[in-house]
């Protein structure tokens, strides 16, 4: 019995929404769903710390001697990320 109830209530949602599927189409609200969807993602992948970025940072800071143990700073920003 739920199953029926469940089906009908699914088919007049169904049927209220293709009554305005006409005035907008689908492929114009995609377009903008799917804009927001990879403008979010591009942002996140943006605010990743790239460990070359970090690694070149710290080369460039410190003295000649801690030079040496760069390969093992790399390794721990790559362990960290």
């Amino acid at each position: 019995m739920r199953a029926v109830v469940g089906y009908r209530a699914f088919e007049m949602i169904s049927d209220y929404c293709d009554q305005f599927s006409a005035m907008i189409p689908v492929g114009f609200v995609l377009g903008f769903f799917v804009t927001t969807i990879v403008g979010r993602w591009w942002d996140e992948f943006n605010t990743i710390p790239w460990p070359a970025n970090v690694a070149l940072l710290v080369s460039a800071n410190v003295q000649v001697q801690l030079r040496e143990k760069m390969p093992t700073i790399a390794e721990l920003l790559n362990k960290k990320l």
